[in-house]
């Protein structure tokens, strides 16, 4: 599925308070079919990893001169593939690794797995950028939900989260969804402070 994301450059310049990449080697993790060379993305390398095999099909058409991985793993929405499979990325080879809006569609299980495995592919002193959602970022996705599909999240779901909640098509769930059920929207919310005690584990 090839979808359009605002603002995702800007967001890593000020996330990371980078503004010249040019001398970096670049994981775009989840870019699907090159979201940050699109945007203007200026770096020494380019790599773009994604479960989408489409997504990496045509980024690798339209940009042939930077490297395209499948990420070939069971996603509920975005991915049928029914067994995980290893993915071939070189330890200590990137500078930064960005994962915009990525993790907010995983199960916290698999974050954390996902963490683990690309701190392994970050050089010292590299670094790693991600987006969350937590109660107050979820705003947007109601109103997005609504403007994009037509379907209301009620706006008291995540009120008042002290942990973190799955957000299933129209049902909201915590800590016990069977990752082998496929849906049409998948959304992680994480209170944020537990979250950040949580990866500090």
């Amino acid at each position: 599925m090839i979808y359009p994301r605002e603002h995702r450059l800007e967001y890593l310049k000020s996330a990371t308070g980078i503004l010249d990449f040019s001398d970096m080697d670049i994981l775009d993790w989840g870019g699907n079919h090159g979201n940050l060379i699109r945007d203007g993305l200026k770096c020494k390398s380019y790599t773009c990893a994604d479960i989408d095999s489409h997504g990496i099909h045509l980024g690798k058409k339209d940009y042939p001169e930077h490297t395209w991985i499948h990420f070939n793993k069971f996603h509920p929405v975005y991915s049928n593939n029914t067994e995980d499979l290893d993915i071939d990325l070189p330890e200590d080879s990137y500078d930064l690794i960005f994962a915009y809006s990525v993790f907010t569609h995983d199960t916290l299980e698999e974050m954390i797995s996902e963490l683990a495995m690309l701190k392994q592919k970050l050089r010292m002193n590299g670094m790693l950028c991600a987006s969350f959602i937590d109660p107050v970022t979820a705003k947007f996705f109601i109103y997005k939900r609504v403007n994009e599909y037509g379907e209301a999240i009620a706006n008291n779901t995540f009120h008042e989260l002290v942990d973190y909640q799955y957000y299933i098509d129209n049902l909201t769930v915590t800590q016990n969804y069977d990752r082998k059920q496929k849906c049409n929207h998948f959304l992680s919310v994480y209170n944020r402070g537990w979250l950040m005690q949580k990866l500090s584990e």
